[in-house]
């Protein structure tokens, strides 16, 4: 099915409606079952980190069941990081199709979060690459990349969290910057979650939770 730019730029915007509304089931309809959601972290040398199997990222999702858990836990109040709600508003700008046939689109743009929580704005931007089936009536996200520029920067203290590689953690199975203390929470449907590592030597700002991060981008 050919599908226009215009019609591009509406899903992109649809999707980010779901988001600021909080309409999870809608959002994620607009993923395939066996999708990847991929967040990659900047490692010490800042460059972003490649293979999600092997090196720490900030999200990784092999399939859509590790959203749909994510959407559990937040319906269920079981995720501490969105509890008070978060509120959020998703900005979307320089839309670009990079490869277009029959059934597929590959495109990327940018984007810029606002999230309020406790009264206090944090802001997110970066950009994403997304692939698309679009053999269906609607299109359908089969691959989603999504590029913080600002390194998980906390406004509250004003110093970025420093991300480095744990050999235990790829031994153990990689493990996320979750704190909700429940059974299991700190392991990904996918066992290559990531875990956020602060140097001992320098000051431990508030870190974004992945429950927080998830629904940014």
């Amino acid at each position: 099915m050919s599908i226009s730019y215009e019609n591009l730029g509406a899903f992109l915007y649809r999707e980010a409606r779901y988001l600021d509304e909080r309409d999870w089931d809608n959002w994620l309809a607009l993923y395939a079952e066996n999708c990847t959601f991929w967040v990659p972290a900047w490692d010490d040398d800042g460059a972003l980190t490649e293979d999600p199997q092997s090196e720490i990222s900030l999200i990784w999702y092999g399939r859509r069941a590790g959203l749909e858990d994510r959407v559990f836990r937040i319906r269920t109040e079981r995720s501490s990081a969105t509890i008070p709600d978060t509120r959020t508003n998703h900005h979307i700008s320089n839309i670009e199709v990079l490869e277009q046939d029959e059934k597929t689109v590959k495109l990327r743009f940018n984007w810029h979060t606002m999230s309020v929580r406790y009264n206090h704005t944090d802001h997110f931007c970066g950009t994403s690459f997304y692939t698309l089936d679009v053999t269906g009536e609607q299109p359908i996200i089969q691959e989603k990349k999504s590029r913080s520029e600002d390194r998980l920067r906390s406004p509250r203290s004003g110093r970025v969290p420093h991300l480095r590689t744990c050999s235990r953690s790829r031994r153990e199975g990689v493990r996320d910057a979750d704190r909700d203390g429940l059974p299991g929470a700190n392991r990904s449907h996918s066992g290559a979650m990531a875990r956020i590592c602060n140097d001992a030597e320098r000051p431990r700002p508030r870190l974004h939770t992945r429950a927080e991060i998830v629904n940014r981008f």
